[in-house]
């Protein structure tokens, strides 16, 4: 099979364009490489199984007011109580309900 000077042409291109995705993705895994990794976040809540008995609330109390005000603190329900039903709190329970608080800790 004898190919024409433009089908020459057209697999030459195609070659070209092979080697310059092969140099881009070299040179992109390159650079990936020698940017320092980031380090994972730290956990959003911070404090958990708080009891939720007087005791408890005193402490998220004091917390609030002496949290540093670039933070934002907010405290969930953990652990539903005996007897309740979790599929009737689909978008989280309330603090009464819970046995335990869980504090998140936000920058704001």
């Amino acid at each position: 099979m004898k190919l024409t000077a433009r089908q020459i042409e057209n697999l030459e291109i195609i070659a070209q364009d092979a080697v310059n995705h092969e140099l881009l993705t070299i040179a992109r895994r390159q650079a990936c490489a020698e940017y320092p990794k980031k380090e994972s976040p730290s956990p959003r809540y911070h404090f958990s199984d708080i009891p939720n008995n007087d005791e408890g609330r005193e402490l998220v109390r004091l917390m609030r007011k002496y949290l540093n005000p670039k933070y934002k603190m907010t405290a969930k329900g953990q652990y539903l109580k005996d007897g309740e039903n979790w599929r009737s709190h689909s978008y989280g329970q309330p603090l009464a309900l819970s046995k335990c608080i869980r504090l998140y800790l936000d920058p704001k």
